[in-house]
């Protein structure tokens, strides 16, 4: 008889067993299930403090292999989200308000220089602006805005010399952390110039240029993050080397002029701190170099195209 022998408890054991295993299969899937939707609607919750809402801004229209007609201009940022193949990277939410216009860049005609001064306003800067206001030159200043006298920013602007964010604090070990860190030093340097002058910086130096001995991990990012929010950045093709301890200002003019093998474009550095005096001194035999080369002196715009550093 098959009901109550050992063969129908056995099969009633295969049977349970057969239960269990398709109930916890069930409930693994919709364990899944749920940390997807969470992390959907984490992403979906970034991408809004992003943007502020979904009209702060547009996606450009999409292109790619199996993607035809699933994104078309109209579409906004939550749209994207809902279609699940747009990353986001969390620092992209900070500072909402740190976006400028990316302009298209200028063809420049003849040979230009561009006069560039790191690190100020300093003690030096009204002597530089004297001696660029009698030589009827204008410059660029990267400035430094934290324990500095931003009230000298005004003159500088109404002057018409354009005013670039170098650093808040210039601390190379804070600053170049991550990219988070480097925004948030940014964006302080950015809302003091503004303050000053009523004007929001749009070009930008690097502290120690795009790449050096402290960012060589994230300088990608930070690159790539920067230009995603409209910010230009220059680098240099003649270096004064006025940063060296002891420098002489005739080896100030002698370290710009034998650099300049011919170039048409020429972004030359130099500095404005307490202790360039020699750098003041050799500012006059710079410009009268320049002039007789029959360079333009201009300031930089972002419609400059930048001189930058890259690895060979």
């Amino acid at each position: 008889m098959y009901l109550g022998s050992v063969r129908f408890y056995k099969h009633l054991i295969y049977l349970v067993l057969l239960a269990l295993i398709f109930l916890i299969g069930l409930g693994l899937y919709k364990l899944c299930s749920s940390i997807t939707m969470a992390n959907h609607d984490l992403k979906y919750a970034l991408a809004q403090n992003a943007v502020g809402t979904e009209e702060a801004g547009k996606i450009e229209p999409i292109e790619s292999e199996g993607m035809e007609g699933q994104v078309d201009d109209s579409m906004s940022i939550s749209d994207i989200l809902e279609s699940d193949y747009s990353p986001l990277i969390t620092y992209q939410s900070l500072y909402p308000d740190l976006y400028t216009e990316l302009p298209l860049l200028k063809e420049r005609e003849g040979k230009i220089a561009y006069l560039t001064f790191d690190d100020g306003p300093s003690a030096r800067t009204l002597e530089i602006l004297d001696i660029l206001k009698e030589e009827n030159v204008k410059a660029t200043f990267f400035v430094v805005t934290e324990n500095s006298d931003l009230e000298l920013l005004e003159r500088i602007q109404r002057e018409g010399h354009t005013i670039g964010v170098h650093s808040n604090s210039h601390r190379y070990l804070q600053i170049y952390s991550s990219v988070d860190d480097f925004l948030d030093d940014f964006y302080q340097a950015y809302t003091k110039i503004y303050d000053a002058t009523s004007v929001y910086p749009q070009i930008f130096r690097f502290p120690g240029g795009s790449i050096n001995a402290h960012n060589l991990g994230i300088y990608q990012e930070l690159v790539s993050e920067m230009l995603r929010r409209g910010f230009l950045y220059y680098d240099w093709n003649i270096s004064s080397q006025d940063a060296v301890s002891k420098v002489s200002a005739g080896e100030i003019i002698n370290n710009v002029t034998r650099n300049i093998r011919g170039q048409k474009q020429l972004v030359i550095l130099l500095h404005d701190s307490r202790d360039k005096t020699e750098t003041v001194k050799a500012l006059p035999g710079i410009i009268k170099f320049l002039k007789e080369e029959n360079y333009t002196l201009a300031p930089i715009d972002n419609s400059v195209k930048p001189i930058i550093f890259s690895y060979k």
